[in-house]
Formats: structure tokens, sequence, C-alpha cells
């Protein structure tokens, strides 16, 4: 699959902890956080803990926005406050056009996102690194899984293939023009 042939759903959903970054923001870092000068994308706590955005996801949110795609996060954080500040200080808070965090399942989340910004369940993907979260499949949602905990082009080419086999399949592929060779795979 070339990159200029991938068909795309119409929202892309996100988690957070250990899919953007490397930590569990309610557990593992200590407000207040500032960013660093010295190392990129990263912020410090409190306690001098240096906490970087894995280096694929902003080229990823570009790459989204170029093509049209909505971005959404959904979350189990009980710390929005924190999961807030980050986004904030890694800039892209401008790129999500709403978040779904809460205690209850990721189902839930995605419902709810649907249901908001009238996008159909189908024409949505979740990326996540807990593969218990591949449940949303049962309410048509996609499902792209990290298994190294780690937003990676790899593993985003990996689930958007996976998303448009599902749901567009070979005769829709061709239908839309889709070119289809193994480049990332």
């Amino acid at each position: 699959m070339t990159e200029d042939s991938i068909k795309y759903p119409k929202a892309v959903v996100f988690d957070l902890d250990y899919t953007l970054w490397p930590c569990w923001c309610d557990t593992h870092i200590i407000p207040p956080y500032k960013k660093t000068r010295k190392e990129g994308d990263s912020i410090i706590d409190r306690n001098g803990y240096v906490l970087t955005l894995y280096p694929d996801v902003k080229p990823i949110f570009e790459h989204l926005q170029e093509h049209n795609v909505q971005i959404f996060t959904a979350s189990r954080t009980v710390t929005p406050k924190r999961a807030i500040k980050l986004l904030k200080l890694y800039e892209l808070e401008s790129s999500i056009v709403h978040s779904e965090w809460g205690s209850f399942s990721k189902k839930n989340h995605l419902s709810r996102i649907s249901e908001k910004f009238d996008i159909p369940l189908e024409e949505m993907i979740l990326f996540d690194d807990e593969y218990r979260n591949n449940d949303v499949k049962s309410i048509g949602c996609g499902f792209g899984y990290l298994p190294n905990e780690e937003l990676t082009w790899n593993e985003f080419y990996k689930g958007i293939k996976s998303w448009s086999d599902h749901y567009h399949g070979e005769n829709n592929l061709k239908q839309n023009n889709v070119k289809t060779n193994n480049n990332y795979y």
C-alpha cells in the first residue's frame, strides 16, 4: 500500500498512555510539568522525570490532518487535568477535535464520539496498547493494536490497512482506485 493510495476512516481515536507517551499520566509523573528546551518533545515533572512524546506521534497527527481525518482521544485516565496539560505542552491539543475520558470502557468512549459528531462507528479506528480494548470491534469500530506500547508509523499503517481491508475489502479498494502493494508490511 502506498501512502497516497490509502483509504482513511473519517476519524482516528488514540488512547493516551503507552500510546502517545511512555507512562500512565495519572500515576507515573507528578505535576507541575514544564517543557524542556534540551529534549525536543519532552516535559519534565516535579521530581525531574523527563517524559518524551513518542517520535512518530506528531508526524502521524500531521499526516491525518493533511488527509482531513478527524483526531480524537479516548482514555481511562482518572486525572484529565494532567492529560490536558500534557497535550498542551506537546502542542497536540489543537489537533484533537474532542476527547472522551473516564473509567468506563472504550466502547462507551467511541459510542459517545460517534453520537456527538455524527460519525458512524464503522468510519472510526481506535489505536491502543491494551488488547482488551479490541472489544470496540463488537460495536463496528476498527482496532489498531500497539503491541510494543508505542504509536509508530509501522503500527499505524498496519491498523489503517486492516481497517480498510475489513470495511472496504478488495472490491471496494478496486472501486476506489486504491492500489495495494506491500511497501509497509
